[in-house]
């Protein structure tokens, strides 16, 4: 079943996104298909229009994709 349908994102380089909605609409879903870590079932992924859809996350991060969830939990407990 996909999640997510008619997607179409352009973003120039050099920008940021901040992608908003609520819950169960489908961001968390599309950011881990941008950064590789949910397989998609069709459409592409380009990156400088290159065909990107097929790499792995590593190489992704490489290249300047990522994001950083909400929770930020890095498995670190600091006091303050």
């Amino acid at each position: 079943m996909a999640a997510l349908h008619g997607v179409s994102l352009r973003l120039a380089e050099g920008r940021a996104l901040a992608l908003l909605g609520r819950n169960g609409v489908g961001k968390t879903t599309l950011l881990d298909t941008v950064v590789g870590v949910t397989r998609y079932l069709a459409g592409s992924i380009r990156l400088g229009g290159e065909e990107i859809a097929r790499w792995s996350p590593k190489r992704r991060a490489a290249r300047g994709i990522g994001w950083v969830p909400q929770e930020r939990h890095l498995g670190v407990a600091k006091p303050v």
